[in-house]
């Protein structure tokens, strides 16, 4: 897949030694020049000189991106998982065989299926129940995943749809693309030497 992060450096530090503290560490983009013109006032949305004072935005989850993935696909997972073990194959024990464009005795299996359902009207109130549960569950854990995406992605998430529509009528002098104020491609990152000195 690649590294997770590669860092520029005119400086004689080791690569391996800025990449490793910026990915643990956390890069940055400078907030006010997402708006500036690329290659005009500065090289990239988000890179520019930065002064101390200037709201700075923060990447902090690069490295969590995976673990939140992977949280996400056992909740997506577990209202199924719920379903498929009250379940038990239930209903595929009933649909046997109707799937089967000849059947030998059609008539004889049709009406073994009226007889349970007229024996059975009214009794599988707990199996319609937890249907409803586990398909209320899954609605809920959409929801539920929204807001937790947004919260993770620093509030990123809810107004990206909206400005990816209005992407479209900017300017071109000051477009870029909004996936880029989410997941950078270049970002800075503040590494602090001292001389022998103390300076």
């Amino acid at each position: 897949f690649g590294d997770p992060i590669d860092c520029i450096s005119r400086d004689d530090i080791p690569p391996q030694l800025l990449d490793t503290y910026c990915w643990i560490h956390g890069t940055f983009s400078v907030v006010d020049s997402w708006n500036k013109s690329v290659g005009v006032d500065i090289p990239y949305p988000g890179v520019d000189k930065y002064s101390p004072g200037e709201h700075r935005h923060y990447h902090k989850y690069y490295q969590w991106v995976c673990f939140v993935l992977f949280f996400q696909a056992v909740c997506f997972y577990a209202p199924r998982y719920i379903w498929k073990i009250f379940e038990g194959r239930r209903l595929r024990t009933i649909m046997l065989g109707l799937d089967c464009p000849i059947l030998i005795d059609a008539h004889k299996r049709r009406e073994v299926l009226i007889k349970y359902f007229q024996n059975n009207l009214g009794g599988h109130q707990l199996y319609y129940g937890a249907y409803v549960i586990c398909e209320a569950l899954a609605f809920l854990n959409v929801i539920i995943q929204m807001y937790l995406i947004d919260s993770f992605l620093g509030g990123e998430f809810m107004t990206y749809g909206s400005r990816v529509l209005a992407f479209t009528d900017w300017d071109d002098s000051v477009r870029y693309d909004p996936m880029i104020r989410v997941f950078p491609r270049l970002a800075k990152c503040t590494f602090h030497r001292y001389g022998s000195s103390g300076d």
